[in-house]
């Protein structure tokens, strides 16, 4: 807990003794490591989506072997109730699954969609700052 003080002192006492202009710049690197944590992040949430999407593509892949075995475990004897029993019960299991890709998918794009739209204020807050950092030590252009 001291440490935390002491840093926060110390950030405190550099943004007052340096001036607006550095603790403007302290301010647009801090905006900075927002974006990089930001990209941090979308990159676990890509990684942890393509798990999800290979776990629905192997429980799909269990079913159609399930369904095949139950084929073959009724070997010749396959009557016309069974064989539309079993396509509907395997139909119903195939749209279950696209359903919850389908869900992922869009769970995907609003992530990516907020992601860079947050990664895209970020970065106008860092051009601000940055240019408020430069005011009063150089000729600021537009």
């Amino acid at each position: 807990m001291r440490r935390w003080a002491k840093l926060v002192l110390f950030v405190c006492v550099g943004g007052v003794a340096g001036g607006c202009g550095s603790y403007a710049g302290m301010q647009a690197e801090l905006a900075a490591q927002g974006r990089e944590g930001l990209r941090r992040v979308e990159g676990a949430r890509a990684g942890s989506s393509a798990a999800v999407v290979a776990n629905l593509e192997d429980r799909r892949r269990r079913l159609a072997d399930a369904f095949e075995l139950d084929v073959r475990g009724a070997g010749g004897e396959l009557s016309p109730e069974w064989v539309i029993s079993a396509g509907r019960g395997y139909a119903a299991g195939l749209e279950r699954l696209a359903e919850a890709r389908l869900r992922q998918e869009q769970a995907d794009r609003a992530s990516t969609d907020n992601a860079a739209a947050a990664d895209e204020a970020l970065a106008l807050l860092e051009r601000m700052l940055r240019r408020q950092a430069r005011v009063g030590t150089e000729e600021v252009q537009p």
